[in-house]
């Protein structure tokens, strides 16, 4: 419909130098391009020295506004030639139109759309009459002389009717005086009277610029005659939502006024009432509108009116949501002429506001007035001068705004659907209209970005993420005891079956009545009689219930969630949630008739909380928590925890009664449909990489499955990311062999002096779906015969799902800020300048997003750079410029262990190339340099390698699966300029800039060779003859690494890490180099196979096999046993006591 009213039109369009006008000449230009004609009509400029089209080439299409048009359509110029530029103004009768440009216009002209208007609230009434009265009536003649004329649009406003309250129709409302004779006798008045009389010529108009649209609109209706006349009223314009470009404004007035001054620091206090709806609209749905209605109502006899708003669709914003909004986001991203941090206060009364500006504005500027006078500082009057300005600009500004934020309407529009019903269903969607898919947090994000971006000009600002809220900032309040009323009436806890009821039913259930008599029939029971026996053992089982079951009780999650926001609010600067997908979660757990089943990462005690504060803050019912049993020993946080969710479970546990209570009490729960929420890894991820999954829960959880007690569970994997853990002070040390902290209420309450510490952001995202029923029926299974699978076909499904799951958890992960600072402080760990970091920082980024890696957050390099190095400061020093790892006595090589944990949160991304690079540059830099290698032995290297690492790296998606794949990556690594290739052979050329791809990329993997290289060292030169208990055995390596380390064998200290040292066993146990027996309590014990003994020359081969990835220490060794052992026996006498 409207491809076709605009085709080979002739049009007119005002006022194009504007905000409105420029996007509605672009989204003509870029949607309606089939037009025949366009005049322009340009106010004439004396002297300027540019004709009619330099200008408007240069003030209107140079604008960054038509950069999307332009790069669209290459050939954009030829359009132009039908883009006539006409000398006119709207204040000069006849608006001073040449006679031959009003014949060329009448003659032909079919459209015209008069947007030119005055819109400073403080013009004069005479000069406002003028423009928005007179040159709207000049218009309308000039349309009315159009022989071909179709349809007249004429841009209001909603509010020429403010001087009403309340529900606003599309209609001219009639007024008791005759408008016509009142302007006559307006223009008759001088400037001094014109001056003296506005406020009682005013009355209840708020301004001369809504007075002066109003009568504007009555007389045009008066005049128009048979002319097709469409107004069109938005309401408070701001920038767009989607184009030409999301956030586009190149004005500062009205709404962008609020977020401009706001943003700045110049308005901390306000007049205005945040309960009351503020009708901004951005300027793309007002042009749509616009273009739409002009076809709509295109020859048709009538004058018709749009109030083109948001107050009158199902979705409209609040004052307090709009400032609140701006002061956040100014918060995280500032201007970089900031006069004062932002924080707005409105109140709904301007004798209020008079008070608090007095206070917090007139009296420091009177102190610092008197203070200058003292001191007789030039710079301090200066300063008081530049600050008396801005406190009557701020004022100014918020009486300008008043009358707009104190009041409220409802702007009624029942032509939206019309004028949408008009239009095909392709059409609507490029011309959208309705407001109710606006998300207001995101728009009020992209109105302070375009501020920043687009008006003040702010270079590297990142453009706000829709899909991403941050929920901190969502539910950050103005009061204590808004804190308060926000947790008493949020939440959803629905309590289906009571705590003792929970427990009886679970100990008298069949399959726990059976492993109770299984269990009787033990050795354990021998000496008691039957009856004692299941008396004791029921006993037992009533215990064991009671410890595992949950409590959940709405005081306590309230309580808590209070608390919990009162935290996070202190530690996090942002907690990142994807709304898109709370929405899912939230619909599932509305509609779906299916238990839900949570399975996010471990990476930190605050993942239960967070989880639990997400699903309350958004009125989702409240999951039950798999907790470790260890909490069992903080007194009364425990009680605390089983009362907002918990249930405790002991990871280790082989009492048949004890699992068939677990899988009884989970299956409990799945058939009230709840949602329970397991952290699939057996312990945190204290390396920074994720840890192989702990089953045992799981299966527990997936038997109500399989025995049919649940016709289907959904599942969902999730992250949590953190830009610094809170565990960071004893993550290094359980990591290098000391005993783990116990968890007790002290420490609990100890850990509150991190309150306050910044821990920058969390970023928690959610996967998609998986449905257990789906997911066996693609294996084959059928759900019905899924009762019938043996324990083997059972775990063979837990674990391809298991992998499933790892994998989705992969793809979730995002990059937090402090990853990619690691992982450069690190590869120089001797230190890097500033400027050097900064350009190494940039790489790294520039290789991420290559790698489409996906980021928490998008920000500036600088902006990273500043936060980063504030969270990771305690591990680093600065030495002038020079910044490296804070290592220099042995109590900070934790610090070396933490800068790895967040580097390693990096690695999955470029696992496949890192293997490749520390395969191909171990055939040494000459060779690689020089002649090169081909592709087949690096081929070779990449296999071992990738075989000895495969227990370190969980995710198979990573991981190199076979020589074609090994192909695609070289490949790539030659594209990004890794290396290059030469027919089969692969070269190496030093890079033109400092940054060095594949330096970077065996920085990354050689901490993890090394723990093997360390490990393969002991078993050949030092470790018994007999068999060793595993835990002396790991203490005794991880001291033999930490030697080898302070004498520059080993280069790494992370390398020394337990997590890697007691995977690297596993790897030669798998070999079958050490061999293994369990005893008693189940002790395993390590022994160097026998057969390694008498024929050391295997050994001798697997340790060069390793050493050739090894980068390069300052100490070479001839024969590695004889002179490993020379080195540490002679700097250690001790050693020989190892």
């Amino acid at each position: 419909m409207l491809q076709d009213f605009y085709k080979d039109k002739i049009l007119l369009l005002t006022g194009t130098t504007g905000f409105i006008g420029k996007v509605l000449l672009e989204a003509l230009l870029r949607k309606m391009p089939n037009f025949r004609k366009l005049y322009i009509l340009v106010r004439p400029k004396e002297k300027s020295g540019f004709s009619l089209m330099e200008r408007v080439n240069n003030e209107i299409i140079g604008s960054k506004c038509f950069n999307r048009w332009k790069e669209e359509n290459p050939d954009w110029q030829s359009i132009m030639d039908r883009i006539v530029p006409v000398a006119g103004d709207l204040v000069k009768e006849g608006l001073a139109l040449s006679p031959q440009d009003r014949e060329m216009i009448t003659s032909d002209c079919q459209v015209i759309i008069n947007i030119a208007a005055s819109v400073d609230f403080n013009s004069r009434l005479d000069q406002a009459i003028e423009i928005n009265i007179d040159g709207a009536l000049r218009m309308q003649q000039l349309a009315k002389d159009c022989q071909h004329i179709e349809c007249y649009t004429h841009m209001s406003t909603s509010y020429v009717n403010s001087d009403k309250r309340g529900f606003i129709e599309e209609k001219i409302y009639d007024v008791n005086f005759d408008v016509e004779q009142h302007i006559n006798y307006l223009k008759t008045l001088s400037v001094e009277e014109i001056e003296k009389e506005t406020p009682a010529i005013l009355g209840d108009f708020p301004n001369t610029y809504t007075f002066t649209k109003s009568m504007g609109e009555r007389l045009l209706q008066k005049h128009r005659g048979t002319l097709p006349t469409f107004i069109i009223r938005p309401s408070i314009v701001g920038c767009s939502y989607k184009e030409p470009y999301p956030g586009w404004v190149d004005n500062i007035s009205a709404a962008g006024a609020m977020v401009f001054f706001c943003g700045i620091g110049i308005i901390r206090d306000g007049i205005g009432n945040y309960g009351k709806i503020g009708d901004v609209i951005p300027v793309d749905y007002v042009v749509n509108a616009t273009i739409i209605g002009t076809a709509y109502h295109a020859n048709k006899d009538s004058c018709i009116v749009h109030n083109c708003g948001t107050s009158g669709s199902k979705n409209s914003i609040l004052w307090g949501e709009f400032v609140t909004s701006i002061e956040k986001y100014f918060t995280s991203i500032p201007y970089e002429q900031q006069f004062q941090p932002p924080r707005a206060r409105f109140y709904p009364s301007s004798k209020r506001y008079e008070f608090w500006y007095f206070v917090r504005s007139k009296i420091p500027e009177k102190f610092y007035e008197s203070l200058s006078k003292i001191t007789f500082s030039k710079s301090m009057k200066k300063n008081v001068s530049r600050l008396k300005k801005v406190n009557q600009k701020g004022k100014m500004v918020n009486y300008l705004l008043a009358h707009f934020t104190c009041n409220e309407w409802i702007f009624d529009q029942p032509l939206l659907e019309e004028f949408q019903n008009s239009i095909t269903p392709i059409e609507r969607e490029m011309f959208f209209t309705d407001a109710t898919d606006i998300v207001w947090k995101h728009y009020v994000y992209l109105f302070c970005y375009g501020m920043q971006t687009y008006v003040i000009k702010q270079k590297g600002v990142p453009i706000p993420d829709q899909n991403f809220d941050d929920l901190i900032a969502k539910k950050r309040v103005k009061t204590y005891f808004d804190d308060i009323l926000w947790a008493t009436t949020r939440g959803k806890v629905n309590i289906v079956r009571k705590y003792k009821e929970v427990v009886k039913t679970i100990v008298n259930s069949p399959s726990v009545n059976k492993a109770i008599y299984e269990y009787i029939t033990t050795s354990k029971f021998k000496d008691y009689s039957e009856e004692e026996a299941y008396q004791k053992a029921t006993a037992q089982a009533t215990e064991f219930a009671q410890e595992i079951c949950s409590k959940i009780g709405k005081g306590y999650v309230k309580s808590a969630a209070w608390a919990t926001h009162k935290i996070l609010k202190r530690v996090y600067d942002k907690i990142i949630v994807d709304v898109k997908d709370l929405k899912k979660i939230k619909e599932l757990q509305e509609v779906s008739k299916n238990p839900i089943l949570l399975m996010p990462t471990r990476k930190s005690y605050m993942d239960m909380l967070l989880i639990g504060y997400i699903f309350f803050a958004n009125e989702m019912e409240q999951p039950f928590f798999s907790t470790p049993v260890q909490y069992m020993e903080v007194k009364l946080l425990h009680r605390i925890l089983r009362h907002c969710g918990s249930f405790y479970v002991r990871e280790v546990e082989t009492n048949p009664v004890y699992r068939a209570i677990l899988k009884e009490y989970l299956s409990l729960l799945m058939s009230d449909k709840r949602t329970i929420s397991i952290s699939m890894e057996e312990t945190r991820e204290k390396s920074g990489l994720q840890v192989k999954a702990n089953t045992n829960v799981l299966e527990c959880a997936l038997d109500s499955f399989f025995e049919g007690k649940t016709k289907d569970i959904d599942i969902i994997p999730m992250t949590i990311n953190y830009d610094r853990i809170l565990e960071g002070e004893t993550f290094p040390y359980e990591l290098v062999g000391e005993e783990k902290v116990k968890e007790s209420l002290s420490r609990f309450v100890a850990s509150a002096r991190y309150i306050g510490t910044p821990f920058g952001k969390t970023c928690v995202n959610f996967g998609s779906k998986i449905s257990l029923k789906e997911y066996v029926q693609n294996m084959g299974i059928e759900a019905h015969q899924a009762t019938y699978l043996p324990d083997d076909a059972r775990n063979d499904i837990v674990k391809s799902l298991t992998r499933t799951i790892h994998e989705c958890n992969s793809k979730l992960s995002v990059i937090m800020s402090t990853a990619p600072l690691a992982s450069v402080l690190l590869q120089h760990r001797k230190g890097i300048s500033q400027e050097n970091l900064v350009n190494e920082l940039e790489y790294v980024y520039n290789e991420l997003n290559a790698r489409n890696a996906v980021f928490a957050e998008k920000s500036t390099l600088t902006g990273d750079l500043s936060s980063s190095m504030t969270l990771l400061g305690e591990f680093v020093k600065k030495k002038r410029d020079v910044f490296e790892p804070m290592v220099s006595p042995k109590i900070d090589y934790k610090n070396i262990l933490m800068l790895a944990y967040y580097k390693n949160s990096l690695v999955h991304i470029f696992l496949k190339e890192m293997i490749i690079g520390v395969s191909f540059l171990g055939f040494g830099k000459d060779t690689i340099k020089n002649t090169g290698v081909s592709k087949e032995r690096v081929w070779e290297k990449v296999q071992f390698l990738s075989t000895m690492l495969d227990n370190i790296f969980v995710q198979e998606s990573i991981k190199i699966k076979n020589y074609e794949d090994f192909e695609a990556t070289v490949n790539f690594m030659e594209k990004r300029g890794i290396f290059f290739t030469e027919g089969d052979l692969i070269k190496y050329e030093t890079p033109k800039n400092e940054n060095n791809g594949l330096l970077f990329l065996c920085s990354l993997i050689w901490p993890f060779i090394d723990s093997f290289w360390l490990t393969m060292v002991y078993i050949y030169t030092l470790f018994p003859e007999k068999y060793i208990d595993k835990t002396k055995i790991l203490n005794k390596i991880q001291w033999f690494a930490e030697s080898l380390y302070e004498d520059n064998i080993v280069l790494h200290y992370e390398s020394c890490s337990f997590d890697f040292i007691t995977k690297a066993l596993d790897y030669f146990m798998q070999r079958g180099i050490i061999i293994t027996e369990e005893r008693e309590g189940h002790c395993v014990c390590y022994c160097l196979d026998p057969i390694y003994r008498q024929d050391e020359e295997p050994l001798q081969n697997i340790f060069e096999e390793i050493s050739f990835f090894k980068k390069l220490s300052l100490i070479k060794f001839t024969n590695l046993k004889t002179d490993i052992q020379k080195t540490l026996l002679g700097d250690f006498p001790m050693m020989s006591n190892i």
